[in-house]
């Protein structure tokens, strides 16, 4: 209702993933993923390239929940170290 109908379609899974992923975060972790934002994309998208299992988590496997979570999680916590 809110997007233009030429929009993609959002991904449920990679929305949910991230919308909880996020929602444990405090503030201050926001801020700096903010701040590192190409680093956090660049590290997302070389996980979907290199990944066929992550893939098939986002895609069609409903049954990879833990590890589509564990695997954002992980993405997250190597920039939050950086």
């Amino acid at each position: 209702a809110f997007r233009k109908s030429s929009s993609s379609p959002v991904n449920k899974s990679l929305f949910e993933v991230w919308s909880v992923t996020l929602s444990q975060l405090n503030s201050q972790k926001i801020d700096m993923l903010i701040n590192r934002k190409e680093l956090l994309r660049e590290r997302f998208i070389e996980k979907m390239r290199t990944d066929n299992d992550f893939n098939r988590s986002i895609s069609q496997a409903a049954n990879k929940v833990k590890y589509r979570f564990e695997q954002i999680n992980q993405i997250v916590q190597e920039v939050l170290s950086c």
